[in-house]
């Protein structure tokens, strides 16, 4: 390969590391339920990484109880904002995957 083409080639690829880095897409974590907050809200804290914080039940029918391991989604991968629990782990979830 000649210069300009191996020159060519990083610079594609510096811009696209940059590109990659800025990208914001949301996590899902596992946590577990820590304690009930507002059953009328969904509110529950959970504990994540030695962490504790307030989620909020995608599916206000659904409960969850003290030591539940549930999904967790973090829009944008920005704990800032208002995350949802998106279903509770269970062994046949678990197995599905």
């Amino acid at each position: 390969m000649n210069a300009i083409s191996e020159a060519l080639l990083q610079a594609v690829d510096i811009v696209m590391d940059e590109k990659v880095s800025t990208l914001q897409y949301d996590k899902t974590i596992q946590a577990t339920i820590y304690s009930l907050v507002n059953l009328d809200t969904g509110e529950y804290k959970v504990r994540y990484n030695g962490n504790i914080f307030s989620v909020y039940a995608e599916n206000l029918n659904e409960s969850f109880k003290d030591g539940d391991t549930v999904y967790v989604i973090v829009p944008e991968g920005n704990f800032s904002n208002r995350k949802i629990i998106s279903h509770k782990i269970t062994s046949h979830s678990l197995s599905a995957a």
